[in-house]
C-alpha cells in the first residue's frame, strides 16, 4: 500500500477504499511494463524521502544491473553492497528478483532475475525477432 497511496492510484487511507481513483484507472490501462516502471520510479522517489538506510544511487545501481541480468542463471550476491541487498529485498517483494530462502543455517548466497523483471527479455535474434 506504501507504493500505491502516495502516487495516487487508491483513495489514502481512511477516505473510501473500495474504488479506485482515476489516476489508478488510468494506471491499470497500461501495458505491465508501464505499470513496472511507474512503480519503481514510485519506489526510488520513496526511497530518497523517507529512507536514510538506502541510497538512491545504490537503487539505480542495481535496478540497471537486474536489467543487464538474463532469466535462469544464479548471479552472486556477494558483490551487492548492504544497501543494494537491502533494494533487492524490497525487488524481491515487487517479484523483480527471487532470492532462494536459506538452507538450516546457510545463508543464500545468489539471486535470480524474474521473468517480469525491469525490462523484457530480448529474444536471441534481437528486438527485430519479437
Amino acid at each position: 500500500a506504501g507504493l500505491v497511496h502516495p502516487a495516487g492510484n487508491v483513495p489514502a487511507e481512511g477516505e473510501d477504499t473500495a474504488r479506485v481513483t482515476p489516476r489508478g484507472f488510468r494506471f491499470l490501462l497500461q501495458d505491465v511494463y508501464g505499470q513496472l516502471w511507474r512503480l519503481l520510479e514510485q519506489y526510488l522517489q520513496d526511497v530518497v524521502r523517507t529512507s536514510t538506510a538506502y541510497d538512491e544511487a545504490e537503487a539505480l545501481q542495481l535496478l540497471f544491473q537486474l536489467g543487464a541480468c538474463r532469466v535462469g542463471p544464479a548471479y552472486p550476491l556477494a558483490p551487492l553492497t548492504t544497501p543494494q541487498k537491502r533494494v533487492l529485498e524490497d525487488f524481491t517483494n515487487l517479484g523483480l528478483a527471487f532470492v532462494p530462502a536459506p538452507s538450516g543455517n546457510k545463508p543464500a548466497k545468489s539471486f535470480f532475475r524474474d521473468a517480469a523483471g525491469p525490462v523484457p527479455d530480448v529474444p536471441v535474434g534481437g528486438p527485430s525477432a519479437l
